[in-house]
């Protein structure tokens, strides 16, 4: 009998925990792929995430183009903003409620605990971080090997690491 073991956590999954921290971009599950996309597209992969969440429990009521054309939308009127605002800018998190909002949903979904402020905080200064760590969240969480945006292939890049992917029992 196979057993497919996409990856390994560096520590268990505890239910009251983030499986992985807020600057662990690169960790597994998505590595340096997720990162990527994440920090090239931000509205693309929070709307995957907001598609993995109870509908009457998240904004646009989780659907996937909802969630990322307001995130585009946001981002653009940020820009339109800081173009009047100039260095102000910065000060005007027109994005922050909706990354914390669906944060916030991912712990809610899986009972992690967390802090407030810092959720804030996080969703202020590093959005695409935040996001980053939901999407590794609900890999781990929900086993989705196929909702890395880069393709299926999301375990770890190297030779060996690939290999020892299929085990035997």
């Amino acid at each position: 009998m196979h057993l497919l073991k996409p990856f390994q956590l560096k520590r268990p999954v505890v239910d009251v925990q983030w499986s992985t921290d807020l600057c662990g971009c690169c960790d597994a599950p998505g590595g340096w792929r997720l990162c990527l996309f994440t920090v090239l597209m931000p509205a693309w992969q929070l709307g995957l995430n907001v598609e993995r969440m109870e509908p009457e429990r998240v904004i646009c009521g989780g659907n996937f183009w909802g969630g990322c054309c307001l995130s585009y939308w946001l981002a653009f009127l940020t820009g339109a903003v800081a173009s009047v605002a100039g260095p102000f800018a910065p000060l005007l998190p027109l994005h922050a409620p909706l990354f914390f909002h669906v944060h916030r949903s991912v712990q809610r979904k899986y009972g992690i605990q967390s802090n407030v402020v810092c959720d804030a905080l996080a969703a202020w200064l590093t959005p695409c971080l935040l996001t980053c760590q939901d999407a590794r969240e609900i890999i781990v969480r929900e086993n989705l090997a196929d909702m890395n945006p880069m393709g299926p292939s999301w375990s770890p890049s190297s030779a060996a690491a690939s290999k020892t992917m299929m085990t035997r029992t």
